[in-house]
């Protein structure tokens, strides 16, 4: 940025301005032997926001023509997994059509190739959450099982009491009906 003449304050008070709410400064630089690293990072920053925070994301770099979309591309392939991460060149291809777009594909299979002990943890976590997922709606469905029986339960407890109840009203008013009948007799005979 010094090298650009950027202020780093004046820029963010700008972005702020114009409604951006999270300003991440993660240099990338493609001519450092560092910048596997680099992307790396970025890309792990980039999977913070968008899939922690729930933030809508805008990568950008100096031209946005090779680290913005380098650093897209290892998230797609590295963190974000889309249906063909495994295939850089077919990711490359599928997500950035633009011929003015010059990503470092080599970098990011690099990126890839070192970290696919990174990868298998993130497989893990994501199957553990998953799993975690998939337990907690057994024991909702199980909850909601157990007071739908419950609540069946309690319905026929209430239809037997009303039967119950109904019996008792009918079997009262047979005898009351029998008793008026037998006194109706009774007074009709005498």
């Amino acid at each position: 940025m010094a090298e650009r003449g950027v202020d780093w304050n004046n820029l963010q008070n700008e972005l702020r301005s114009a409604g951006v709410m999270n300003i991440v400064h993660c240099p990338v630089d493609m001519n450092s032997s560092q910048n596997h690293e680099q992307v790396f990072e970025a890309s792990q920053r980039l999977h913070d926001l968008v899939n922690l925070k729930k933030c809508n994301v805008y990568v950008q770099s100096q031209s946005g023509r090779t680290c913005a979309p380098t650093v897209t591309l290892a998230y797609l392939s590295l963190l974000k997994r889309v249906n063909n991460w495994e295939s850089v060149h077919q990711t490359m291809q599928t997500y950035f059509s633009s011929p003015h777009v010059f990503l470092n594909e080599n970098l990011v299979e690099k990126i890839i190739d070192d970290n696919l002990e990174f990868q298998a943890r993130q497989y893990d976590r994501e199957t553990e959450e998953a799993l975690r997922i998939k337990e907690q709606w057994a024991r909702e469905d199980e909850a909601n099982r157990q007071a739908d029986e419950a609540e069946f339960e309690q319905m026929r407890a209430v239809a037997a009491t009303n039967a119950h109840s109904r019996a008792v009203r009918e079997g009262n008013h047979r005898r009351d009906t029998d008793a008026y009948k037998a006194q109706r007799d009774f007074e009709h005979n005498e």
